[in-house]
């Protein structure tokens, strides 16, 4: 066969090499290797590089390319290929290139689909405490990891996993599987291939998982587990919530009057998707928000909202509000009303709707004992948009003495350091 190589890291050699083993013609191969973020790979953990191994064997390999370029299609139409093979390769390919080679592309995903599509499934694997992950080659469809499976491992997840060991189990899991597979690539017999079970499909989007903090609402043994999933070094660790930001514990007001008040429209149902969305979703969500706003009030929830989640992150929005509710609610679970972070580190400011500048003075006493008992700082989110009485409760406000924090200065305090483990 006439094939192509996109990917890096050790999985890429090993597919390469497989392939020439087995007697096929490599034409070329898009490699990662010069990107920054490659280095720690190459020079820290020892990972054989792409570009390397093909000039070893004098194949053409291009560097720094998008798939989806022209250039690059030029290159793929002129190779006349029989199939591409990909592995830890970043951008979404779309269909004019999935169409280039005559047998399709095939992926190489690190997890057992339909489970886990999307970014970094094996930390989330690790962090949803599942029993086992694996490694499955799949047919790429435009979409999300979303095509017919070719064939796939199961791989255990030990209960002292964590992300370096899985992810050296995965790949090795991988090489072997590929090697297994590649003579189901004859061309005088049909490749054999399974539908995914939708129904059963897990996504993760884009972007670190939880931003890379632990959550305070946590069990502790979701606490662990996460600090295994973001156990690889040399790669950053886990960070914490901040604690203090004085020498005690104390509640602080959050409240900011430049904010931009974003409604969404009816029905809301299709910004919650388990996916990045669809191009004509995106672009509504893209129409809805002000391009220079950053203090951003929503009308609802944001929560499983993941196409939203993505588009605020891939504008640079860092934070928004949206988690609203009244004193009484806020009362039963005051916790619950803290700053988090979304799935893909989009942290939320929850706000409290306040119908008295009364209701402040039992809030207050609430969030004071919390303080004191958790031994962390509180903050009670007041949202600006939908204020009642609001001169009484900016008054009532300024009277308790009680420091104001704006939303900005939430997000900046929330931008923790992460823990150094590498002794």
């Amino acid at each position: 066969m006439r094939v192509f190589i996109i990917g890096s890291k050790n999985l890429s050699v090993w597919m390469l090499n497989t392939l020439i083993e087995q007697g096929h013609e490599v034409i070329g191969a898009l490699s990662r290797d010069l990107e920054p973020g490659m280095k720690p790979w190459l020079n820290e953990l020892g990972h054989a590089s792409l570009r390397d191994e093909c000039k070893r064997h004098n194949i053409p390999c291009y560097e720094g390319m998008n798939v989806n370029s022209d250039k690059a299609i030029d290159i793929l139409v002129e190779s006349n290929l029989d199939v591409i093979f990909s592995c830890f390769w970043g951008q979404i390919i779309k269909q004019k290139v999935l169409d280039i080679p005559r047998l399709g592309i095939y992926n190489l995903h690190t997890a057992h689909l339909p489970l886990n599509r999307g970014s970094r499934p094996i930390p989330w694997a690790i962090i949803k405490g599942e029993l086992y992950t694996g490694i499955t080659i799949h047919k790429m469809h435009a979409g999300v990891d979303n095509g017919p499976i070719l064939g796939q491992v199961k791989v255990e997840i030990t209960e002292a996993e964590t992300a370096k060991t899985l992810y050296e189990k995965v790949t090795k899991a991988g090489a072997q599987l590929f090697k297994n597979l590649l003579p189901s690539f004859d061309p005088t017999v049909k490749i054999k291939l399974v539908e995914q079970d939708e129904s059963q499909a897990t996504y993760q989007p884009r972007g670190e998982p939880f931003g890379g903090q632990i959550n305070r609402s946590w069990s502790k043994i979701q606490t662990e587990r996460f600090k295994r999933a973001f156990t690889f070094p040399p790669f950053r660790a886990y960070r914490y919530p901040p604690k203090l930001i004085g020498s005690e514990a104390l509640p602080y007001f959050v409240i900011d009057d430049n904010c931009t008040s974003i409604k969404l429209p009816q029905p809301h149902a299709q910004f919650r998707q388990d996916s990045i969305g669809s191009k004509q979703l995106r672009e509504d969500i893209r129409n809805i928000i002000p391009s220079e706003a950053q203090n951003l009030c929503f009308d609802r929830n944001l929560d499983g909202m993941f196409p939203i989640h993505d588009i605020l992150r891939q504008s640079g929005i860092d934070y928004c509000m949206s988690k609203q509710t009244n004193a009484t609610e806020w009362f039963k679970a005051p916790l619950k009303y803290q700053p988090y972070r979304y799935q893909n580190g989009l942290l939320e400011i929850p706000t409290i709707r306040l119908n008295t500048a009364d209701e402040l003075v039992s809030i207050l006493d609430v969030a004071h004992r919390l303080a004191n008992e958790c031994e962390y700082d509180i903050f009670i989110g007041i949202n600006p948009i939908e204020l009642i009485s609001k001169e009484d409760i900016l008054k009532q406000i300024r009277l308790s003495e009680i420091d104001e924090l704006t939303f900005t200065e939430v997000n900046q305090l929330f931008d923790t350091e992460y823990e150094d483990i590498s002794a």
